[in-house]
């Protein structure tokens, strides 16, 4: 993993009927003060996990395609528990 920094994490709450269902909320923060990544779902799995679903859309067939995605499985745990945490911090997240 390579090193990173992340910054001005922010979160926008999930309506009441979005929490029922485990979306939270959305997530949205800055890489090494260069790029800013957002619209990051912020939901709990069934197993009461709390995980971070990066961007994706759907094309004209269905196909889904990630618009920013970490690179690999550490990458995206890296940045899933400095994310939370901080949310964490924040009082966002319980």
């Amino acid at each position: 993993m390579s090193n990173f920094r992340i910054s001005d994490v922010r979160f926008r709450p999930g309506s009441p009927v979005d929490e029922q269902a485990g979306l939270l909320g959305w997530a949205s923060f800055v890489v090494n003060e260069a790029l800013k990544v957002a619209s990051v779902a912020v939901r709990r799995t069934r197993a009461n996990v709390i995980t971070l679903a990066f961007p994706t859309r759907r094309d004209r067939q269905g196909i889904e395609h990630g618009i920013v995605t970490p690179v690999d499985q550490p990458s995206h745990r890296a940045i899933e528990s400095t994310v939370l945490a901080a949310l964490r911090r924040q009082g966002a997240l319980k």
